[in-house]
């Protein structure tokens, strides 16, 4: 399999590397293998090809849970251009029904202005949740003196195939903070959500792709910012094991889509019929 390394993009040509220029749509929508797509390969080909190469794919749509975790990222790491990205509807638009001409008005013409709509419910919620984080001695610590959403591209060393990231934050020479809305910062409760969301795959990932563009090796603390009262926070690294396993888990992701891509073969779940034990917790 030959791989180009270099991206054809709207603005021009683009390298490998780190850019702040890259909007979020533009990126998502730029190639490379992100930390989903091996989320996704890991599932099965089938399962990747569904989602970012089916012509006929439907896009997702932005649940609320992710709207405020959105808003939540920017108010906390780039507060300076938040209303750039979001409006607060006033107060009598937010006590209007939802299903009134009025208000589908509002939001309507509000999206057409290409920000997203808050509640003024949720915009309080979010500053309490930016507020608790910059007095939180560790998490405040970790949301200064770094860049937030640099969008970054390499060429993996060991398959050739083209990946990219964006961090939430990189703090060179410290590390990539990240942050996670939760509704139980609790250390147990996170440990699930981590495995539940394979934020083990998203530390190594991330790593060692900041490592391949800078040479550095960073940590990924995970920053878990309750989202109700009292907007408590926990700030947690996944330990070394997990770590080992989660790049074991993603390179083979990326040996499996370099042999589909070659293939144009995407295979789902095995064919034959294959007997399964019960899981240790059951037992």
């Amino acid at each position: 399999m030959s791989n180009d390394l270099t991206l054809q993009h709207e603005s021009g040509i683009i390298e490998p590397g780190i850019y702040s220029h890259i909007t979020n749509n533009e990126y998502h929508s730029s190639p490379g293998i992100s930390k989903s797509g091996v989320c996704e390969l890991l599932k099965s080909p089938a399962h990747y090809y569904s989602r970012y190469l089916d012509p006929e794919r439907v896009r997702s749509q932005e649940t609320e849970a992710m709207k405020i975790g959105s808003a939540a990222h920017k108010i906390i790491l780039e507060p300076d251009s938040f209303f750039v990205e979001f409006d607060v509807l006033p107060d009598a638009v937010a006590a209007l029904n939802k299903n009134t001409k009025e208000y589908k008005a509002y939001v309507s013409a509000t999206r057409e202005r290409g920000k997203t709509p808050l509640s003024p419910d949720d915009f309080k919620k979010i500053e309490k949740m930016a507020g608790s984080v910059r007095l939180h001695p560790s998490a405040g610590l970790l949301t200064t003196g770094g860049k937030a959403e640099q969008s970054m591209y390499w060429i993996d060393p060991d398959t050739g195939v083209l990946c990219k990231c964006r961090p939430d934050y990189w703090i060179p020479g410290l590390a990539l903070p990240d942050i996670k809305t939760t509704a139980d910062a609790r250390q147990d409760e996170f440990a699930k959500s981590c495995a539940r969301y394979d934020y083990h795959i998203q530390a190594a990932f991330y790593s060692d792709g900041v490592r391949v563009l800078t040479g550095e090796s960073l940590p990924m603390p995970f920053i878990a910012v309750e989202k109700d009262s009292p907007f408590a926070i926990g700030v947690y690294n996944i330990d070394d094991p997990y770590l080992s396993k989660a790049q074991s888990d993603y390179k083979r992701a990326l040996e499996t889509f370099a042999r589909c891509l070659e293939a144009c073969i995407w295979p789902s779940y095995p064919p034959e019929v294959i007997t399964i034990s019960l899981p240790g917790w059951k037992k």
